[in-house]
């Protein structure tokens, strides 16, 4: 009889009315949804982290969070980008032995965040599929040729100028009379310091520096001078690179965004930039 009152209730259950269940907060088409419990569990989470946050600012936090990890998930689905769970299993452990000595103090932060284990495998599952799309986004740009890379060296000389530079002796003294004494004596021996800014300037002076008097001496000028694109080339080829990525990641975000901010519903009284449209 237990048995099958059990069934019963479950078909019940099942059965239930769609007008039953609260509406959602919002809706990515394709993707999913951000229902009232979701969102509650997220809305605590981000009080205990910023508890003098107003009303407003937490469910504009929490709604970005939730709608744009919705946003990742649909895009990456549509590229066929996948994280299996093992994946997430592990990078899960990791980051968690590299943030915590013992599982007690992992446990401490659970309980003084409101975080649950599932909840940080979820942020996990999304940073990993984030960090695969910008792969796939950024994989796309094109190697650089010979005469690009020398194209726009000539445009960003000053990048590889190595300034002048200055061997400076300096000797502290309590007046400016033992100052100058010590000065007579800064190409023997002297004391090494702060270097007084009147030491770019001058070849050798005695100064007032941060409440001491400083007697200073320039036995060296090794001028200014550029980098050959020989010496920088790889260095080049590394920042015109990373500088194409981001050209790359930017052009995607100016697609990206539109696209799902055109398939996310939210409720009216929940509606932030991200949404597209709103329902009752």
């Amino acid at each position: 009889m237990r048995a099958a009152a059990a069934v019963l209730v479950a078909v019940a259950l099942l059965a239930a009315p769609a007008a039953a269940q609260a509406p959602a907060i919002a809706t990515v088409d394709g993707v999913g949804e951000i229902s009232p419990a979701q969102y509650r569990h997220w809305k605590k989470i981000a009080r205990r982290a910023s508890p003098r946050s107003s009303e407003r600012a937490l469910r504009r936090q929490v709604l970005q969070l939730l709608i744009q990890n919705l946003w990742v998930t649909g895009e990456t689905a549509e590229r066929g980008i996948t994280v299996t769970r093992q994946e997430v299993v592990r990078a899960f452990r990791r980051q968690r032995r590299q943030s915590f000595y013992t599982r007690r103090d992992f446990r401490r932060f659970l309980r003084q965040t409101g975080y649950t284990v599932r909840d940080i495998k979820y942020r996990v599952r999304l940073e990993r599929l984030s960090n695969k799309l910008r792969r796939q986004v950024t994989r796309a740009v094109p190697p650089l040729t010979e005469e690009e890379l020398r194209a726009w060296y000539d445009e960003n000389l000053s990048r590889f100028v190595v300034p002048e530079r200055r061997d400076v002796r300096v000797a502290v003294a309590r007046t400016r009379a033992a100052a100058r004494a010590k000065r007579k004596r800064l190409f023997r021996n002297a004391e090494r310091g702060d270097l007084p800014p009147a030491a770019f300037r001058r070849r050798r002076g005695v100064v007032r520096w941060r409440g001491r008097w400083v007697a200073f001496a320039v036995v060296r000028v090794r001028p200014g001078r550029t980098r050959p694109f020989e010496q920088v080339s790889d260095v080049v080829r590394e920042i015109h690179r990373a500088e194409r990525r981001q050209e790359a990641l930017d052009a995607f975000l100016e697609e990206f965004q539109p696209k799902w901010r055109g398939r996310t519903a939210c409720r009216a009284a929940y509606a932030i930039g991200d949404c597209g449209r709103t329902t009752p």
